[in-house]
């Protein structure tokens, strides 16, 4: 599948970068059922910035003001551990993160331990 490289505006007070839900449509070629990884929590493939990305529904912080949202995403971005995704951008409206896409090399996890 032929993806076009897509770039999102950077957000000043987010340590994450920020796209409208316009952008992630073109980052997902409108979130086409190929690009659903998962259904049940609405997981989806795109690309920002020429790398893979999962585009993930967050309906838990939907209820979360603009403020309490952006907080939440300010301290998600902020996480470093071997056993996390980074965040790497977000949508405020409806509540959405993007994380690396975690490529799984192996047939199952028993494999991979």
């Amino acid at each position: 599948m032929a993806w076009a490289s897509f770039t999102c505006k950077h957000a000043t007070n987010l340590n994450c970068v920020v796209c409208s839900y316009e952008e992630l449509l073109a980052m997902c070629n409108g979130f086409n059922s190929r690009n659903l990884l998962r259904y049940s929590t609405l997981v989806y493939q795109g690309r920002l910035y020429n790398q893979p990305v999962t585009v993930r529904f967050c309906p838990s912080a939907s209820h979360l003001s603009s403020a309490k949202l952006q907080h939440w995403l300010d301290g998600l971005s902020q996480l470093s551990h071997p056993h996390v995704l980074p965040i790497l951008g977000a949508c405020l409206q409806p509540a959405i993160i993007i994380c690396p896409l975690m490529q799984v090399c192996c047939s199952s996890m028993a494999n991979c331990i």
